[in-house]
């Protein structure tokens, strides 16, 4: 997509919201069969550059992290549904939430 600055484009958050599906596999797993955190945060920030990306239409990095707690344990061959949708954005900087 190509606009020129004068052309404006109104930002949905439903246009920015994205979804990522993920099947579990040995390599995502430490001893036990237990997913390892590294992956479930690597997942979370891919769905959220996509939200970004979407939403901004430029290139974007991740700046921070608020929180994250984990709840429950995913194990091997579990599939992991992630959501993402902006809840701020600014002229410099944009907060993405995401629901695993």
């Amino acid at each position: 997509l190509h606009l020129r600055p004068e052309e404006k484009v109104e930002h949905a958050v439903g246009a920015s919201a994205s979804s990522l599906v993920h099947l579990t596999l040995p390599s995502d797993c430490a001893a036990g069969g237990i997913v390892q955190a590294s992956v479930i945060m690597k997942l979370m920030d891919n769905v959220a550059g996509i939200v970004a990306a979407r939403h901004c239409r430029k290139n974007i990095v991740t700046a921070s992290l608020d929180s994250m707690d984990f709840h429950h344990p995913v194990h091997n061959a579990n599939v992991v549904s992630l959501y993402a949708w902006p809840t701020f954005t600014s002229a410099r900087s944009i907060e993405i939430e995401v629901a695993v």
